[in-house]
């Protein structure tokens, strides 16, 4: 019982974690006396609820905001599509893509991890889909500084 416990505890200082991160953004910090905030932070950190998810529950009005901005992003920043501004360190002329679950954009802390068949697929650090992955198989990449390749 004591190591299920002592695990829901880093469930939730990691999930924690993610959410502070994201929130640094808005200027928000988490509220200390909301009771969803441990179990919103371990689904978030067992990828069970995505980071926008998470921020939805605990604060509604910012969630809004924020799928507005990134909506304005998409409609105003063609790189964000445009995969040739991503470089893998050490390696050239690889197929890249990248994933809906985190969209990333050219602001983003991005890491990639090779696929079996379809090159390096990219997300941003925080995204949960990378807790998943085989650790051997996370390569190192970037932004391009000028965004464009």
């Amino acid at each position: 019982m004591f190591l299920k416990e002592q695990r829901k505890e880093e469930k939730i200082e990691e999930g924690k974690r993610y959410l502070e991160k994201e929130l640094l953004r808005f200027n928000k910090e988490l509220p200390s006396k909301d009771t969803r905030v441990d179990d919103v932070a371990v689904r978030l950190a067992e990828g069970d609820i995505k980071i926008f998810a998470a921020i939805k529950e605990l604060f509604p009005d910012l969630a809004v905001f924020r799928a507005e901005s990134r909506k304005k992003k998409i409609e105003t920043n063609a790189i964000h599509h445009d995969i040739s501004s991503i470089r893998v360190n050490g390696v050239e002329d690889i197929m890249v893509h990248t994933k809906n679950c985190c969209q990333p954009y050219t602001t983003d802390s991005i890491v990639g991890f090779v696929s079996k068949g379809s090159g390096v697929v990219i997300h941003t650090l925080d995204c949960p889909v990378i807790k998943r992955v085989d650790p051997k198989r996370l390569i190192d990449v970037h932004w391009s500084d000028d965004g464009i390749g």
